[in-house]
């Protein structure tokens, strides 16, 4: 594909005129129809300065812009190896765990979700939701949910190059929720494909995403200790933290 490069993990890059790596692409099965990802690439692209990505029937990543790669840069390099599974990453003790703000309350709704959208005629979410269910975790800061269904927009924080993001995930589906199996998927069909944004929670974290995507702009999070900062058991860092909180 015009704009694309292959890369050795299998997956793709999608690299604007000044050698920018803005996209990043990975093996779907079924393949996206050629017209299908053209449009999900402008989505996806669409979204930037805020992170957002695609992902398939079983939350395996199919595609992810520059700023979701940004926050996903510290994973471990098996998370990301095709097939990329985007709730393990989030979950898993080497992905994104140890930087949320509340582990605990992100493991419970996507725990939620999963046994929500599990069908009987196929087992892959069912083993997804067993392996996660493994995963240690660590008290969180909020009270966790005692309803069944799964939130609106589910909000998630954070900690990212010493700032604290407070995002609310957004998810919208075509063909099909994320999590609706069928076995008789036609080739390049858009069924379980799932468009996921994570959009600014507050004003503050808006500022910072938006200053990150213009070079020369001071980042506008205000500084404090360390040891002012929500600890949860996981998280290792250097150095001082910046706290990006809600407007009042």
């Amino acid at each position: 594909m015009k704009g694309c490069r292959h890369i050795d993990s299998g997956d793709f890059e999608n690299v604007d005129p000044t050698g920018t790596t803005r996209l990043r692409w990975y093996p779907s099965d079924p393949p996206l129809p050629e017209r299908s990802r053209s449009a999900l690439e402008k989505v996806l692209l669409g979204h930037e300065p805020f992170p957002a990505l695609i992902t398939d029937s079983l939350w395996n990543i199919v595609a992810l812009n520059h700023t979701m790669q940004s926050l996903i840069g510290d994973v471990v390099g098996h998370l990301l190896a095709p097939p990329a599974n985007f709730l393990r990453i989030v979950l898993h003790p080497e992905g994104l765990a140890p930087s949320l703000t509340d582990p605990e309350l992100a493991r419970s709704h996507i725990l939620r979700l999963l046994r929500w959208r599990a069908t009987a005629s196929d087992g892959r979410l069912r083993r997804l939701e067993a392996d996660l269910r493994g995963y240690p975790v660590s008290a969180g800061e909020n009270p966790l949910p005692t309803d069944t269904t799964p939130p609106l927009c589910p909000p998630v924080g954070l900690w990212w190059q010493g700032h604290r993001l407070n995002f609310l995930h957004v998810v919208m589906s075509f063909g099909g929720r994320p999590g609706d199996l069928s076995p008789h998927l036609g080739h390049g069909s858009l069924e379980g494909i799932a468009l996921e944004s994570f959009l600014p929670a507050d004003a503050a974290t808006r500022a910072l995403l938006d200053s990150r995507s213009r070079p020369g702009r001071a980042a506008p999070a205000r500084s404090h200790p360390l040891s002012a900062r929500p600890t949860n058991g996981m998280h290792t860092t250097k150095g001082s933290h910046h706290d990006v909180t809600p407007d009042r």
